[in-house]
């Protein structure tokens, strides 16, 4: 008596199976393929970020240059000394509103210089000249200063350095007015004996100028460190980190003929704009860079060669010049990159030039 099957054979659940992996597999391909979407775009997204954040500081700080260092129609100071908190941080060191190092195939760096307060484009004038450095100054008036005041007292004489010092005491005499510059653990600008802090501690003459920086200055520097894009603080020594992943930092001089007032063209801090004369730096008009950043995932989509082939051709900082050279990391091409380029008009050095 033949019995009633119940329940599934083996082939059925062979069959069962198999199909049940077929599911799985393509689920988990998709599944692969959409997470691997996911994680470039998120890279992507993080690189252009970055970019953007680093580039926006350096225009912020590159829009102000200048504040401070124009004199009239001229720079005010191509070298500095600076004291601060117990140590020489500046001892006859070139200054200009901005400068770039450049660095050839490597990244370049660019310095920004300003004051802080609005009245460092009106100084006042010193009118009795100094016979000890770290003598008080005496001005035709006050104009704006404070007791606490960061000032740089600037030379007519172009080979002399700039000095940065802190106003003590403020008295007045008569048509003239008295600045004191005493050094104490509240005045970090003031250094004890200029003449031991510098080499060239300058006996500013009759007709210098005595600039109100505010309550500090600013004197930074960008450079690429260890893939990351760093400001240096060059009054503390301080650094911090404003933007990861960055491969490059590309910098250019937009520069005048001399005659007008236009930028004729954009030239590298090499030759004679390596270490450019005070003339040449009134010539700068505007600074254009460029932020590449990369994302930070490793893709590994290869031609027939066996070579990555995410990005086939090295980004360029402009549509103007080369691409870059990034052969120094053999897997250059298994990133994707993002380029933030901007212009900042130098507007300070503008209106000096134009007065």
């Amino acid at each position: 008596m033949r019995t009633h099957q119940s329940g599934i054979s083996l082939v059925e659940l062979m069959v069962g199976i198999l199909v049940g992996l077929l599911v799985v597999m393509a689920a988990s391909g998709s599944l692969a393929f959409f997470e691997g979407q996911r994680k470039t775009s998120l890279s992507g997204n993080a690189a252009m970020n970055s970019g953007v954040m680093g580039g926006y500081m350096m225009q912020r700080d590159l829009r102000n240059a200048g504040v401070g260092l124009m004199n009239a129609t001229q720079l005010g100071c191509a070298s500095l000394n600076l004291y601060y908190n117990n140590a020489t941080r500046a001892d006859g060191s070139a200054v200009a509103p901005v400068q770039i190092t450049d660095g050839g195939a490597a990244p370049d760096a660019v310095s920004v210089f300003f004051a802080e307060s609005v009245l460092g484009s009106a100084p006042v004038k010193l009118i009795r000249g100094l016979t000890m450095p770290g003598e008080n100054l005496r001005v035709n008036s006050t104009s704006g200063l404070q007791i606490g005041d960061v000032v740089l007292i600037t030379s007519p004489a172009s080979a002399d350095p700039c000095t940065v010092a802190q106003i003590s005491a403020i008295t007045p005499m008569g048509a003239e007015v008295e600045l004191a510059r005493a050094a104490g653990a509240s005045r970090p600008w003031n250094a004890p004996d200029p003449a031991a802090a510098f080499s060239n501690a300058p006996l500013y003459p009759a007709g210098g100028a005595v600039v109100k920086a505010g309550n500090t200055l600013t004197w930074r520097r960008y450079s690429v460190i260890n893939g990351a894009l760093n400001a240096t603080d060059l009054v503390t020594g301080t650094t911090i980190q404003v933007a990861t992943n960055v491969v490059s930092l590309q910098v250019q001089y937009g520069v005048t003929d001399g005659i007008s007032n236009e930028i004729r063209r954009w030239v590298d801090a090499t030759d004679e704009w390596a270490n450019p004369t005070p003339n040449l730096i009134t010539r700068i008009r505007a600074v254009r860079f460029s932020v590449v950043a990369r994302s930070d995932r490793k893709e590994l989509l290869k031609d027939t060669a066996g070579e990555c082939a995410v990005t086939t051709v090295a980004p360029s900082p402009w549509p103007d010049v080369a691409p870059l050279d990034l052969s120094i990391d053999p897997d250059w091409r298994c990133y994707r990159y993002q380029v933030y380029a901007s212009i900042a008009p130098l507007k300070n050095v503008v209106w000096s030039v134009s007065q």
